[in-house]
């Protein structure tokens, strides 16, 4: 079974999220419209792409781990140009979970039926 097929039917049974990409900050490893999927029981590490809330907009984001600090934050960072990391390490709260499989946008609609 495929990587992909195991993860949507992890979504289906409840234990994976799925989240849409907006924007270019993770270009070229995620792009606009992308779905990702998220393990929310999983611990992150360096190196990781987690989504997680946004400090001070009501949005989510999706970043790479650069960082781990011993107070369980984290500093976050973009792999595209127009990545804003500008808004520190991000508390445990804030973390959602960490990016577990990935389908491009043409696969998305596809598999997912998405319009």
């Amino acid at each position: 079974m495929s990587v992909r097929i195991r993860e949507i039917i992890l979504w289906l049974l409840g234990r994976r999220r799925r989240y849409r990409v907006a924007g270019h900050s993770m270009y070229p490893l995620l792009k606009d419209g992308d779905t990702v999927f998220i393990n929310k029981k999983c611990a992150c590490k360096e190196e990781d792409i987690i989504v997680f809330q946004h400090p001070f907009r009501q949005i989510k984001c999706v970043k790479l781990v650069k960082k781990m600090y011993s107070d369980g934050s984290i500093e976050v960072r973009g792999t595209g140009e127009e990545s804003d990391d500008a808004f520190g390490p991000i508390s445990p709260p804030n973390m959602i979970g960490v990016v577990t499989s990935h389908l491009a946008k043409n696969q998305s609609r596809a598999l997912l039926h998405i319009s």
